[in-house]
């Protein structure tokens, strides 16, 4: 199978998809012990304490979890370890395995 390389003009299946500024995108995932009374006061915690967040919102994963979804635009690449690691330790100590997991990546295209 050949792979053709994705630009600007290309998505990852052959249509119209615009690759993105530097964001790095993701979600935060917790178990839905956690009230979403935290999680929207963190969600808006982080919005007033970085500038970095291009979009940030709260939202259910499966059947047992809640998330943060988020668009995150650093001011240095590569800055997704840093931001990840930071984040994650970040979390962890304030939500103990109530924190179950985490998707965080640096690929993003836009289709509209």
């Amino acid at each position: 199978m050949i792979k053709k390389k994705i630009t600007h003009q290309q998505g990852p299946i052959g249509r119209a998809f615009t690759k993105t500024k530097p964001f790095i995108a993701g979600l935060w995932k917790f178990n839905d012990t956690v009230p979403l009374e935290k999680l929207i006061i963190l969600a808006e915690h982080w919005t007033k304490t970085n500038s970095g967040y291009f979009q940030i919102f709260i939202r259910q994963v499966g059947s047992s979890e809640n998330g943060i979804a988020f668009i995150y635009q650093p001011k240095i690449l590569p800055a997704i370890k840093d931001y990840q690691k930071q984040t994650s330790q970040e979390l962890k100590e304030k939500f103990g395995n109530n924190l179950t997991g985490w998707d965080v990546a640096i690929s993003l295209w836009i289709a509209k």
